[in-house]
């Protein structure tokens, strides 16, 4: 959330614990639906830390960034250079995604 953003350290440690507090507050709306691991890589990247979601549809990833963007933790300090989305899926779904319907 504060990733490179030198404004995020200027704040106060209780501001930035309210930010924080908002941020987790919407995130926890969405337990059970989507599931995170955050990553840490201060001196190995551009960032110091990342966040990698998993959801059951694509649709709960834009809700909850949709939701987020409203609060000041990251419309104001966020910094999200893009985001990499990819599917899932046993040999039996693949099959079906291709084979389906297919007209020779």
């Amino acid at each position: 959330m504060f990733q490179n953003c030198p404004l995020g350290y200027t704040l106060t440690y209780d501001e930035r614990r309210q930010f924080m507090h908002d941020h987790g507050t919407v995130g926890r709306t969405y337990a059970g639906k989507i599931w995170q691991y955050i990553t840490g890589s201060i001196g190995l990247d551009d960032f110091e830390w990342g966040v990698t979601l998993f959801a059951e549809t694509p649709l709960m990833f834009k809700k909850i960034i949709a939701e987020m963007r409203y609060y000041e933790a990251s419309s104001v300090y966020g910094e999200f250079p893009y985001f990499v989305v990819g599917t899932h899926m046993d040999n039996a779904g693949l099959q079906k995604m291709f084979l389906e319907n297919w007209e020779a």
